[in-house]
This record gives structure tokens, C-alpha cells and sequence, in this order.
């Protein structure tokens, strides 16, 4: 009797020693896949992570590229700009030079013949003189007011090309801070369970 008690108590201890560590192995399963799963989505959260800040770091970097195309296609503008001024101003001296040699030519000739029939002709070609003059300044002043207005429309532009990348990086910035907070929520619930579980 007492060894056929003796069998069935080693027999009982056997079957819960194995639940024992069918149960240890359960719990250690579902912690590894707890454990896969947290990491599996932290992976995800990094990745995305990083690809957001490679969207917005391409993003920068596109912005920044126009930007200087913009400016040196300005600066470029401006170069061809004055050079057409220096070029026009030079040509416009150098027929006014001619002109004022001209008619002091013109001049000493009527001097000479003392006829004074010489201001009939000087006073009409200085009038035209200052005239072409005076178009060549108004004609200058209005392309730089053309300039004056392409160069704010280009920064116009710029600024709003800035307030739509910052607003998109806010944006991936929200996201990113969503997706934390879901993270947390998801920790919570799991530590929620785990609590559950051992109760």
C-alpha cells in the first residue's frame, strides 16, 4: 500500500513538475513574442522616423538648390543688366561727346563766317540731345523698377516655398509624436495584461 502511494505521489509530482514546465514555457513563449513584437514595432517606428527626416532633409536640400539657382540666375540678371547700362550709358557719352564736337565745330565755322545763323542748328540738336537724354534715363529707371519688381515676386515665392516645407515638418513632426503616444498607449495596455495575467 505504501508503495503504490508512494508511486502515485511521484506520479503526481511528475504531472506537475511537466505543467510546471509546460506553463514556464508558455510564459516564456508569449514574453518572446511580446519582446519580437515590441522591437518589431520600435523598427518601424525608427524607420519611419528616419524616413521622415530624409523626406524633410530632401525637402531642405530641393529648397536650398532653388534658392541659390534663383539667386545666381539673379546675380547673372543684374551682371547682363549693368553691363547693358554701362554699354548704353558709354555709347550714349560717346555720341553726345561726338554731337557736342560737332556742333562746336559747327560753331566756330559760323564764328568764322560771321554768320549768325548758327544757333538755328545748335539749339534744335541740343534739344534733341537732352531729349534722347532724357529717354535713356527714364527708359533705365523703369527697367530697374521691372527688376525691383521681379527680385519681390522671387522672394514672395521663396517665403511661401519656406512656409510650406515648415508647415510639412510640423506635419511629419505631429506624426511622429502620434505615433509615440500610440506606442504608450500600446505599452499601457500590454503592461495592463501582464497585470491581468499574473492576477
Amino acid at each position: 500500500m505504501n508503495n503504490s502511494e508512494n508511486s502515485a505521489l511521484m506520479a503526481l509530482s511528475e504531472l506537475k513538475n511537466l505543467e510546471a514546465d509546460r506553463v514556464r514555457q508558455e510564459e516564456d513563449a508569449r514574453r518572446a513574442a511580446e519582446e519580437a513584437e515590441r522591437r518589431a514595432r520600435e523598427e518601424a517606428e525608427r524607420i519611419a522616423r528616419e524616413e521622415a527626416e530624409r523626406r524633410a532633409a530632401a525637402e531642405a536640400a530641393r529648397l536650398e538648390a532653388e534658392r541659390v539657382a534663383r539667386e545666381e540666375r539673379e546675380r547673372e540678371e543684374r551682371l547682363r543688366i549693368q553691363e547693358a547700362e554701362a554699354r548704353a550709358r558709354a555709347e550714349q557719352e560717346a555720341r553726345l561727346k561726338e554731337e557736342q564736337m560737332r556742333l562746336d565745330a559747327q560753331v566756330k565755322l559760323s564764328e568764322e563766317k560771321a554768320k549768325p545763323k548758327w544757333p538755328l542748328v545748335v539749339v534744335p540738336m541740343l534739344v534733341l540731345g537732352l531729349g534722347f537724354a532724357g529717354f535713356m534715363v527714364w527708359k533705365s529707371q523703369q527697367e530697374a523698377e521691372a527688376r525691383a519688381a521681379e527680385k519681390a515676386a522671387a522672394d514672395a515665392q521663396h517665403a511661401a516655398d519656406m512656409k510650406k516645407f515648415q508647415e510639412r515638418f510640423d506635419q511629419l513632426e505631429a506624426e511622429q509624436k502620434r505615433m509615440a503616444d500610440e506606442r504608450a498607449a500600446v505599452d499601457k495596455e500590454i503592461g495592463a495584461s501582464k497585470g491581468d495575467e499574473k492576477k
